[in-house]
């Protein structure tokens, strides 16, 4: 019977036979890689790459790099659609719990979750994180009389450390009670505070009630502005009131939970005497015994619509009135 010589086994044989030759060749001049290396079938595709265990490679294709600083360690590299920028740094192979995005905030995310955060945007697994640059949260800390705008000095912009306030100082009164401003339409502030002075008297008919400053916490700007609720995050304020008072008098801090007075009524209050540093919640301003019914609403949550500091006239024989000098506020600080 015939034999079929197997020429293609006999010339890989060949072939690796000279290879191993090859090799012992240059083996001897210090190489080492001499035989082909095997596939890599690691490769993914599409976005995500999530690594595992410190030293193992593998590897996603789709175009995106890692930017801005960002260093992945634990021998993984990613790619994929992954942008991460900003500084990031992935440790022990993945991209999760530990994430720090710039901006202020701290997400997480891996193998292609969705995560909303605020101050920055991060891209991590394949998933993109997306929010709105705020530039972080309100400090609530921040003395609100520092941050009235020029040249007039009553006008306070909402910006995260106003703790969303925004609105006009002013001086208000009965007309005839305040002396200065005057008229009482004139702008009361400098660059040291806002100021009003006057003289109280004792009027049964309550038509001569007193002289105040206010602040609007929730207002648009402009002649004709709107008033609203105030809706941010402090639960009162602290006020530092400067000046003289009559012997006795009263001054009161008041939150107003509506636009404009009650017919007849008040605002709900704190007394307090002479000047000084108040601290006075919301909640901390109550309404007098006579003023039932809608006469006086006491606010409700953060809902006042301002904060107002009032000298207040006499009603009743006995009650201390009489000349108050550059009474001032000249702080306002979120509670």
């Amino acid at each position: 019977m015939t034999k079929y010589i197997d020429f293609g086994r006999s010339f890989r044989g060949a072939a690796w036979a000279l290879a191993g030759v090859c090799c012992v060749g240059l083996l001897s001049l210090g190489t080492t890689n001499c035989l082909p290396a095997p596939a890599d079938d690691t490769g993914g595709s599409g976005g995500n790459s999530n690594g595992g265990n410190g030293g193992d490679s593998s590897s996603a294709s789709g175009g995106n790099n890692n930017t801005g600083g960002n260093q992945n360690s634990g021998g993984n590299y990613n790619t994929g659609g992954n942008n991460n920028t900003g500084g990031t740094t992935s440790k022990g192979g993945s991209n999760s719990g530990g994430n720090n995005n710039t901006g202020g905030n701290t997400v997480s995310s891996s193998g292609g979750s969705t995560v909303t955060s605020s101050g920055g945007v991060t891209s991590s697994g394949g998933s993109t994180v997306v929010g709105g640059n705020t530039g972080g949260p309100a400090t609530c800390t921040t003395d609100l009389m520092t941050l009235r705008t020029q040249p007039d000095y009553n006008w306070i912009a909402v910006t995260p450390p106003s703790c969303s306030v925004q609105g006009a100082l002013y001086a208000y009164g009965d007309g005839s009670t305040c002396t200065s401003p005057s008229p009482i339409t004139g702008n009361a502030c400098t660059s040291t505070g806002c100021c009003i002075s006057g003289t109280t008297v004792v009027d049964t008919t309550s038509a001569k009630w007193g002289c105040g400053l206010g602040l609007d916490l929730n207002s648009a700007a402009g002649a004709s502005a709107t008033k609203s609720a105030y809706a941010g995050a402090a639960k009162g304020f602290k006020v530092t009131i400067t000046g003289t008072v009559a012997a006795g008098q009263k001054i009161r801090i008041m939150y107003p939970s509506t636009a404009t007075p009650p017919t007849g009524g008040t605002a709900p209050y704190k007394e307090v005497a002479g000047g000084g540093a108040y601290s006075v919640l919301f909640s901390d301003a109550t309404c007098p015994t006579w003023a039932t019914g809608s006469k006086c609403t006491p606010v409700t949550g953060v809902g006042a619509y301002s904060l107002q500091v009032q000298i207040a006239g006499g009603s009743a024989t006995g009650d201390a009135v009489g000349a108050f000098s550059n009474v001032c506020i000249t702080s306002i600080t979120p509670l």
